[in-house]
């Protein structure tokens, strides 16, 4: 869409990095586990770059 982005940055345009996770809940496995993965996809998609989606 090329949203224009205004200020400082390295970018004229806004970028979406996303992290993603999937789980299959159990008794060993909850809702916590699953933000932890996705929060620790989300911190790699940003590492990695601008524009990236990482799942995990």
């Amino acid at each position: 869409m090329q949203i224009p982005l205004s200020g400082a940055g390295d970018s004229d345009y806004v970028t979406v990095s996303l992290g993603t996770a999937t789980l299959l809940p159990n008794l060993t496995y909850g809702s916590a586990d699953l933000i932890h993965a996705a929060e620790k996809a989300l911190r790699k998609a940003k590492r990695s770059g601008r524009n990236r989606v990482v799942s995990i």
